[in-house]
């Protein structure tokens, strides 16, 4: 605990700066020849740092227009295009080619990996987090080891839960050792730095590893999702391991298992994924043959297609209930996608160092296609992931998505041996210096044991879910007894939750609320929640959503009986068609399972028969 609250001091925080941005100039200082030039360039690179360093550029964007955003983005990109070109004709003032002259060279390289990666891991320590949604799966968790079944409200089998084989690893530990929040934590941990060292083994060189290293550790939306509950950590693992076998294996039916067997186990993760392995796993059929690719294409989807056979047996859906309350809202298209424009901006302004680094690889790989097919194929999954971002409105927790993207597109530089174009090397070296650092609370590196990010939710909806969670659900406040915020949503529903369980001992209680993660956590299995996003009600989801809801959170309203007609266990609907869809929906989530009217039900309904009884508009 003593540990933890000097990582978290303010002065820690200054030093911490310091020391990282010294292993910077001491690494590019290495690399140069010791001559004039070389000492003039850092000095540069010094004063660019003190230039724009801080939460200059932050404030910049925050007080300007889109275009003004869009033209220093474009700037950026422009100025390391130029700088490349520009620096080539001079690179024999500043490089010396001999690779590694001596093992003292290599001692200095290998230390400096070994400090990147120490410091991610006390970054990552000391921002350690969870967020609310993760205890909407871990209620799941809780109701399963328990002995209620795969269920949210264990009245009912909806999957209110995005990532299966997450929650299964977090149920398999949760089994021996019931603390759900060390159980996570511990998983999470493990997977972020498993990623992080398969990422350092796919690196080519040790310059490319430094690079490739200190792309992590300065992006937010990586770093801040190394935790929070949710399933990034085994996304981040499962495509470092994908990806590693995608770059060093050649194309063969054996190695098309393997990666269909990862792939598989990414879409159990998260299903919407499959957009980033589609491209490279159809250039590796293509590679291997059709006709030899089916049988392995075959073998492994076996878990993915195990998994949709079971969701569709017990649930009644092949998709999560969160899927359907995201995709039935009726919201116009247009406002999706200008929701989905906002997500992009918001990462622009928040964590600017990781969406150029993902423009700059999509750039770079396009522009060298001829050298190295591989990472076109990666990047065409990017490319189309970023569609479906846009069209899906985004999210509302800022950078989530773009986490995944971020570690992807350091794999893509792990594949590149800088010391062959050092120049690039060396101004990628410079933009994760000025970049990577430009504002305290814009940055993974710094944060307080009573951190809370001011500019929290802007006015798109868009939140810095670390930075609101932070002080009651953070690592470093767990451990203490009191905090000096106190944040009153949170630590209401926490209270809220601990006494619906105290009054459900009298027997089965209902209530509505909108917040599901802590609130129906610490409520217990006897307390049926009635979900006003709908996020966990199979019902509801299927309602049109208020027009002006906040991405993620389409708000429904209830229709006339449905709080009666859960409370009393009876269908009390008012309106006839929803009382014939409700009967569907009771059907399909709580009558027998193998009964033959069920299995009807589930075959019309997934054909989408039944929504004729559903209103058109809010």
């Amino acid at each position: 605990m003593i540990i933890l609250k000097i990582l978290t001091n303010d002065i820690f925080n200054f030093i911490f700066f310091r020391i990282i941005i010294l292993f910077l100039f001491l690494v590019l200082l290495f690399s140069l020849k010791r001559q004039l030039s070389s000492y003039v360039l850092i000095l540069i690179i010094y004063l660019l740092y003190f230039l724009l360093s801080f939460d200059f550029i932050p404030l910049l964007l925050f007080d300007t227009n889109r275009f003004i955003v869009l033209f220093v983005y474009i700037s950026f990109i422009f100025l390391f295009f130029i700088a490349v070109k520009f620096l080539k004709k001079y690179e024999n003032l500043f490089f010396n080619y001999n690779k590694y002259k001596n093992n003292r060279e290599l001692l200095f390289l290998k230390s400096v990996i070994f400090f990147i990666i120490l410091f991610i891991f006390i970054t990552i320590l000391r921002i350690a987090w969870f967020g609310d949604d993760a205890y909407i799966a871990f209620r799941v968790v809780d109701n399963f080891v328990n002995g209620y079944g795969l269920r949210w409200n264990v009245e009912e089998r909806v999957q209110t839960y995005t990532s299966p084989l997450w929650l299964f690893l977090n149920s398999f530990i949760y089994f021996f050792y019931r603390d759900i929040y060390v159980v996570a934590l511990v998983n999470s941990f493990i997977f972020s730095f498993l990623s992080i060292w398969i990422v350092y083994k796919l690196s080519k060189s040790y310059n490319t590893a430094i690079v490739v290293l200190l792309i992590l550790l300065f992006s937010k939306p990586f770093i801040e999702y190394c935790t929070s509950g949710l399933e990034n950590p085994l996304l981040y693992f499962l495509f470092s391991i994908f990806l590693f076998f995608y770059f060093k294996n050649d194309f063969s039916q054996k190695n098309l298992i393997i990666l269909t067997l990862i792939s598989s186990l990414i879409i159990i993760t998260r299903q919407d994924n499959i957009l980033l392995i589609i491209p490279p796993i159809f250039y590796f059929v293509y590679k291997t043959g059709i006709k030899k690719s089916i049988f392995p294409i075959f073998i492994g989807s076996i878990p993915f297609i195990a998994w949709e056979l079971f969701s569709l047996i017990y649930y009644g859906f092949p998709f999560p209930n969160t899927y359907y309350a995201k995709v039935f809202h009726k919201v116009p298209q247009i406002k999706i996608l200008e929701k989905g424009v906002n997500y992009y901006f918001d990462i622009m302004i928040r964590s600017p160092e990781t969406f150029l680094i993902i423009i700059i690889c999509i750039i770079i790989t396009i522009l060298e296609y001829t050298k190295n097919k591989k990472n076109i194929f990666i990047t065409a999954g990017i490319i189309l992931y970023f569609i479906y971002i846009l069209k899906i409105g985004g999210d509302f927790m800022t950078g989530r998505f773009f986490s995944t993207v971020l570690l992807i597109s350091a794999c893509i530089v792990s594949q590149y041996e800088l010391e062959k174009n050092k120049i690039q090397w060396l101004v990628l070296m410079i933009f994760i210096l000025c970049i990577g650092i430009f504002g305290k609370n814009f940055s993974p590196l710094y944060t307080t044991e009573d951190f809370f990010y001011l500019i929290n939710e802007n006015e798109k909806g868009i939140a810095d879910e670390r930075g609101y969670y932070y002080p009651v659900t953070s690592l470093v406040c767990k451990l203490k007894d009191k905090r000096k915020i106190k944040l009153y949503d949170a630590d209401f529903w926490i209270a809220d939750g601990i006494e619906n369980r105290e009054k459900s001992k009298n027997g089965r209680l209902v209530v509505k609320s909108g917040p599901m993660g802590l609130y129906g956590f610490y409520s217990g299995p006897k307390v049926y929640i009635i979900d006003d996003f709908a996020l966990t009600d199979p019902f509801l989801s299927r309602l049109p959503s208020h027009p002006a809801s906040r991405i993620g959170h389409f708000a429904r309203e209830l229709p006339e009986g449905y709080f009666e007609s859960v409370k009393q266990n009876k269908n009390l609907l008012k309106d006839k068609n929803l009382a014939e869809f409700y009967d569907k929906i009771l059907l399909i989530t709580r009558g027998p399972i193998f009964s033959k009217e069920r299995f009807k039900t589930i075959i019309k309904m997934n054909l989408g028969l039944y929504d004729y009884l559903l209103p058109k508009k809010f």
